[in-house]
């Protein structure tokens, strides 16, 4: 049989293989340094990236106006749509642009040499028509009726095709009988084809674009200078796609963050 000894030696010989007791409060110990290294550098990797991605690949521009309602500005406010407006972040390495794009144009194509954004309605080699249709609207500016103005309504056709538009406002397009508009060429040829509508034909326009043409419009069509007045746009004077809009009142932290918890069948319809 063991003896007392050998028992109380065996006792210690297994304390000796237990972690060393600390004295110390759990308050005292702190993360190691490696720790603080590390979360930094995910930080700064994280912060460089979404400053590359948003800087380099996308690029903000803040939407003046209400051309493009009610797509965009929605919230807008003032004369000229100055106040609550949204921001667009648009691409300016895309790989292609088709019929419905958003786009940014260039400051070439208005007397107020500002940037437009409008939407792509027809691409090149196509051929867009306006055509109009029912009576002529008139609208009398006195009691007497002694001034009026005619407005026509009209519609647009894609290669002879009626394009089904569910993105404007829901009235008709409209434009002042016999109007022209100095330093516009292009819709004082449209609206003297569309003004030649009497009581027994209608009036047309009709014009094929060429291989680097884009015919753009605003959504809100009877309060848009696009196409229809300075003519079609030329691809190098493209500045950039639509991606994604952040709306007035909202951070794109926000819209990230939304995008990030939409399932994949809902992005498609943000």
């Amino acid at each position: 049989m063991e003896n007392e000894d050998q028992k109380n030696a065996k006792f210690e010989s297994a304390d000796e293989l237990l972690p060393e007791k600390s004295n110390a409060s759990p308050f005292e110990t702190g993360f190691s340094p490696n720790f603080f290294i590390v979360v930094m550098a995910v930080f700064g990797v994280c912060f460089l990236i979404f400053t590359f991605v948003f800087q380099c690949i996308f690029k903000p521009i803040s939407v003046v106006g209400y051309s493009m309602l009610p797509s965009i500005n929605t919230s807008a406010s003032g004369a000229y749509g100055e106040k609550q407006t949204d921001t667009v972040y648009y691409e300016r390495l895309y790989s292609s642009l088709e019929y419905k794009d958003i786009i940014i144009v260039n400051d070439s194509y208005t007397t107020t040499k500002h940037s437009i954004i409008k939407r792509i309605i027809a691409t090149p080699g196509q051929t867009i028509t306006f055509e109009t249709y029912g009576e002529i609207v008139t609208i009398y500016h006195d009691i007497y009726h002694l001034e009026s103005t005619q407005y026509i309504k009209y519609c647009v056709k894609v290669d002879n095709v009626v394009l089904s538009e569910d993105y404007i406002a829901n009235e008709p397009m409209v434009i002042e009988k016999d109007s022209q508009i100095k330093g516009y060429p292009f819709y004082n040829a449209f609206s003297s084809a569309l003004s030649a509508k009497n009581l027994t034909e209608e009036g047309s326009f009709s014009y094929t674009l060429r291989s680097d043409e884009y015919f753009v419009m605003g959504d809100n069509r009877n309060n848009s200078i696009d196409s229809r007045y300075f003519g079609p746009i030329h691809k190098s004077d493209i500045v950039g796609k639509y991606s994604f809009m952040v709306p007035y009142g909202k951070t794109l932290a926000e819209i990230v963050w939304q995008y990030l918890t939409t399932t994949q069948s809902r992005r498609k319809v943000l």
